[in-house]
């Protein structure tokens, strides 16, 4: 129908958490507070399906990079340093 027809092209971006995230990166102003809003906004993508299982896994796997240069005592205490 109509409805169906209007859905058809439907395409989801970054969400909002994501890319405020990267503009804070990209300005030095990055924390984990708001890696954890754009991790949450990745997440909230996923559940409700408006991502794909691999852009998430891609997408997590730069959160946990992101996650080791924000806090890198975290990666010498996993390394028993």
């Amino acid at each position: 129908g109509i409805v169906d027809e209007y859905y058809k092209g439907t395409y989801h971006g970054q969400s909002s958490a994501t890319l405020m995230f990267r503009l804070a990166k990209e300005a030095r102003q990055d924390n984990n507070a708001m890696l954890w809003w754009g991790i949450m906004g990745l997440t909230e993508q996923y559940v409700n399906e408006r991502v794909d299982s691999n852009y998430y896994d891609l997408a997590i796997t730069s959160y946990q990079e992101e996650a080791l240069r924000l806090n890198p005592s975290a990666e010498e205490d996993k390394r028993g340093g």
